[in-house]
């Protein structure tokens, strides 16, 4: 969607630039996370996502109501700005530095390794590493120990120095990592490449390569 379709819908739905947005789905879930990254992009920085999402709060008796809210709208004075800083671009990930980047894959293990997928091309970028992105949350929905994060991702060499470029086939489950990066473990450096898989498999010259992600000593 345009960055201008946003700011328009947003406008339609009672938002204006200076609104709390209130974001849950029905567990921690992509779609809310994929609504922040939309929200960070244009530079809509007053925002929350509900901890547990739907399933949270009726869980601890809230309030609910099956009617539709009475909404609004109004202008979304939006300047035309995006922010450069968590949107990965084509060419950024095509000529990404190796030594100061990770390339983070966080589609299940079986489009990663070619073994499913719809695209023209089965597997993954060349040089992308594999980390499914439901493996942050606990079994109730809720991000894990923070600490536990932490240690997750440093053994898979992803560390606060580097750029994080996260990456799925288009951009929205990928979100869930950026956000988990950037928001709950603090990384100055998180991009979404929201062209993702579709876009670079569909271009032959690019590489892709099958298998499961290789360890050290395969390299």
């Amino acid at each position: 969607m345009p960055p201008s379709v946003l700011a328009q819908l947003l406008g339609e739905m009672g938002v204006g630039r200076d609104t709390t947005v209130i974001i849950y789905s029905e567990i921690n879930h992509y779609r809310a996370t994929y609504m922040v990254w939309a929200l960070d992009y244009i530079k809509h920085r007053s925002w929350a996502i509900l901890q547990e999402g739907f399933q949270g709060w009726k869980k601890q008796g809230r309030t609910l109501t099956q009617e539709y809210p009475k909404i609004k709208p109004v202008r979304y004075e939006w300047k035309a700005e995006t922010d450069p800083d968590v949107r990965a671009s084509f060419d950024e990930v095509k000529n990404r530095d190796v030594a100061k980047s990770v390339l983070l894959d966080i589609r299940p293990i079986e489009l990663f390794s070619g073994e499913k997928g719809s695209w023209k091309r089965k597997g993954h970028i060349k040089g992308a590493i594999h980390h499914f992105w439901i493996e942050d949350l606990n079994n109730n929905g809720t991000w894990k120990d923070v600490e536990v994060l932490r240690k997750n991702y440093a053994d898979m060499g992803v560390t606060r120095e580097k750029t994080i470029i996260v990456s799925c086939g288009q951009g929205q489950t990928a979100s869930h990592v950026y956000f988990t990066l950037k928001y709950i473990l603090g990384f100055p450096r998180v991009k979404n490449y929201d062209g993702g898989f579709s876009e670079w498999s569909n271009i032959d010259s690019l590489p892709v390569e099958m298998g499961p992600q290789k360890t050290e000593t395969e390299n």
